[in-house]
């Protein structure tokens, strides 16, 4: 599941229990391991140790395929912040510093993913093996039009979810 992905929901979660911030912010950092379960298209990580992706961890190689990785990956968050900051000025009055929170925190497993390919903190491995068994292994490959299209129906869905929720 792409970043933005992740970001849109967990700042809907968010924005749906404004009076319980906690418990959206909790709901938002579950909601990744949930869409992550779904069969979804990634776009590819060109540095990916493939070694490593085996194990379940997620390993980073140097080189010029990392820092267009970095490009990649920021960009796809940076998108999904991007739609928070909108989904705050046109479909809900709320704190929009509370939506990005959420957006972040929802886009947190994926970063805490790298962080422990990288430094091995053994207090993370618990959370990574949980990350990498839910992970689906049914793959969205080789159809880009599909997997964008299929992750942006999904993110329509969560804004009349969320829309329905508001108007209860």
């Amino acid at each position: 599941m792409t970043l933005t992905t992740h970001g849109v929901t967990g700042a809907l979660i968010v924005a749906s229990m404004p009076l319980y911030p906690a418990v959206g912010l909790t709901l938002a950092f579950g909601s990744h391991f949930l869409l992550d379960a779904l069969p979804h298209w990634d776009y590819k990580i060109l540095s990916l140790d493939k070694v490593e992706a085996k194990k379940g961890v997620v390993v980073m190689t140097g080189g010029r395929n990392f820092f267009l990785d970095l490009f990649r990956i920021g960009t796809d968050g940076f998108l999904g912040l991007a739609l928070t900051v909108s989904i705050s000025l046109f479909f809900y009055n709320s704190v929009l510093g509370l939506l990005i929170v959420g957006a972040l925190v929802a886009m947190l497993p994926d970063f805490l993913q790298f962080v422990f390919g990288r430094f091995k903190f053994e207090f993370l491995r618990p959370l990574q093996n949980f990350h990498s068994n839910i992970h689906t292994k049914i793959k969205i490959e080789n159809n880009l039009l599909f997997g964008i299209g299929s992750q942006a129906t999904l993110i329509f869905l969560c804004l009349i979810i969320f829309y329905y929720l508001r108007s209860i």
